[in-house]
């Protein structure tokens, strides 16, 4: 998706493209300049001297633009089934309160959870992309976090950990025809939508008697925060995969 009509590119968005684009034309450099022997000691030293890469959001590969640059306000929610809420109720509220902690240390303009969470209240607990948009008029988009599966036993194993979730992220923008007619008049359009899955940890499972229940459920939410926050911010090659 373009940028919206007025807006432009900005500066920090150039700036943003040109630095992405250097750890590229080095690498490219050095191929045409070393023989390959000599390429191993070039990609150590390019490490070195430009860090680890990024690897951009998948929201931003999708749409063009960057949550990061602060310049859009935007909601995340979390969501689980019952068949999942009626054995880790706190689940959601757990992971909305990690995602929002890690995005705004990132620079993005999100809005608190106990603020939404209030709008939520009087829906009953139903996440209404067009009734958040209306509520929050300063909002430009609302994503929904909904995860279908969440595990942390070890298939046929109780006494070994092995964290698994997988769900989907949907992304909707909040539109007006006209910018200056209230709220009520706003519209959301559906603008992004990614699978996500995470197992916890890949190598192993963890015995249950080297870690308390709990300190595990901590941990693979984290990691399953860093797997969904993927699709909204920049993370390093070495975070990625």
């Amino acid at each position: 998706m373009a940028d919206r009509p007025g807006r432009g590119l900005s500066a920090g968005r150039i700036c943003r493209s040109t630095r992405r684009g250097l750890p590229f034309l080095c690498i490219a450099a050095g191929l045409l300049l070393f023989h390959s022997g000599c390429i191993n000691i070039f990609a150590i030293a390019g490490k070195m001297l430009l860090g680890d890469p990024m690897v951009i959001s998948t929201f931003e590969q999708r749409t063009g633009v960057s949550l990061e640059e602060g310049l859009d306000q935007i909601i995340v929610v979390c969501s689980a089934p019952h068949g999942v809420t009626d054995e880790f109720d706190a689940l959601p509220l757990d992971l909305q309160e990690r995602l929002y902690r890690e995005m705004s240390r990132r620079g993005i303009d999100v809005v608190k959870p106990d603020e939404v969470a209030s709008v939520l209240d009087e829906t009953g607990g139903r996440i209404d992309p067009l009734r958040l948009a209306r509520e929050f008029e300063d909002v430009t988009y609302i994503f929904h976090v909904d995860v279908e599966q969440f595990s942390l036993l070890e298939s046929g194993s109780p006494n070994l950990y092995r964290g698994r979730a997988a769900g989907n992220i949907y992304g909707y923008e909040a539109r007006s025809d006209n910018p200056h007619s209230d709220s009520e008049r706003r519209h959301v359009v559906k603008v992004f939508e990614q699978e996500f899955g995470a197992e916890y940890p890949r190598s192993h499972p963890v015995t249950a008697d080297s870690t308390p229940v709990r300190v595990f459920q901590r941990r693979f939410i984290d990691h399953l925060s860093g797997i969904a926050g993927r699709s909204f911010y920049d993370v390093r090659t070495t975070e990625a995969f």
